[in-house]
């Protein structure tokens, strides 16, 4: 356990020197939420509608841009390679940068999207359920963005197809945690979906970064 906390404090300081790594997704969600009553008819009816739908793809795609950035810079110095040469299991470190990365990356990005929701005129009580939402998914959202930045490490052009395969896998997400918004402003019961979204986290967590150690090792040996 102290080797983790050790780890992960030393990656929360990384993570938080890399402050572009950090401000790009949150600058990239506002830009697409920005844009978003250009592409629709401005009607405040309508953007409300689509608020949290665009919250969530806003947040999605934001969330690559962090991916981008999980393993990269360590690929290039080989703090890779002395992961699974250190005397504490390579899995426990991987889950401090996991962790930190999550402090550092995700949170920002879910607390900025249900403002970013709201300045397209989501209610602010549908508001609360939407960051209720995104807390639940985000860890199963960060294990699914660094798996496909692990498996596409040393790519060329790792940044364009990682998202190629991790946003199929993230479409349960987007459906459950979209609806949860609708079903709230309907005035019914979103508990199930929480769960889901609970469950969803609980199992990536799990077996999220003994995946994500196996696809780095998976890097090394080739």
């Amino acid at each position: 356990m102290s080797a983790w906390l050790a780890s992960f404090e030393r990656e929360c300081r990384i993570a938080w020197r890399q402050k572009m790594d950090v401000l790009n997704p949150l600058i990239f969600m506002e830009i697409v939420i920005s844009l978003a009553p250009l592409a629709l008819e401005p009607s405040p009816r309508l953007l409300s509608e689509v608020a949290a739908g665009f919250a969530w793809l806003a947040l999605l795609l934001g969330a690559q841009l962090t991916g981008s950035a999980l393993f990269a810079d360590d690929w290039r110095t080989g703090w890779l390679k002395q992961i699974f040469l250190s005397p504490s299991p390579a899995a426990v470190l991987v889950s401090a940068r996991l962790a930190a990365w999550w402090l550092i990356g995700f949170v920002p990005l879910v607390l900025l999207s249900p403002v970013a929701a709201m300045m397209l005129g989501l209610p602010s009580a549908s508001a609360f359920a939407l960051l209720f939402a995104l807390l639940l998914a985000s860890p199963a959202l960060l294990i699914f963005t660094a798996l496909g930045a692990a498996l596409t490490l040393g790519i060329g052009r790792a940044a364009a197809l990682a998202p190629l395969l991790v946003l199929p896998l993230l479409v349960p997400l987007l459906i459950f945690g979209a609806g949860i918004v609708r079903l709230h402003a309907d005035g019914l019961p979103v508990s199930g979906q929480y769960w889901l979204l609970a469950a969803f986290s609980m199992l990536s967590v799990t077996l999220g970064p003994l995946a994500v150690t196996a696809a780095l090792r998976l890097q090394l040996v080739d």
